[in-house]
């Protein structure tokens, strides 16, 4: 978790990255935390990991969906000041 938060401030505070409604997927720190979000954020049944997703809203990241359908999430977002990271 520490790893995420840590480039998730990384990407908040880099002045090379430009706010846009969705971030790129292109750079590689937002590969990165797209990856730790789906281990860390998603359980191995395929659910929400809401121990996980608590924490970051509760130092207030949000995390949120999407899209979803009748069995919960497909894609999730974590909102960044500089916009949203997807994952899932």
């Amino acid at each position: 978790m520490e790893r995420l938060l840590e480039l998730i401030k990384d990407i908040e505070i880099d002045e090379n990255i430009e706010y846009s409604e969705y971030i790129s997927t292109m750079l590689p720190a937002v590969m990165e935390i797209e990856r730790l979000a789906e281990e860390l954020l998603i359980t191995e049944k395929g659910y929400c990991n809401w121990k996980n997703i608590n924490f970051l809203r509760d130092i207030d990241i949000d995390i949120f969906p999407i899209e979803r359908d009748s069995f919960g999430w497909l894609v999730g977002g974590i909102l960044t000041k500089k916009g949203i990271i997807t994952y899932g």
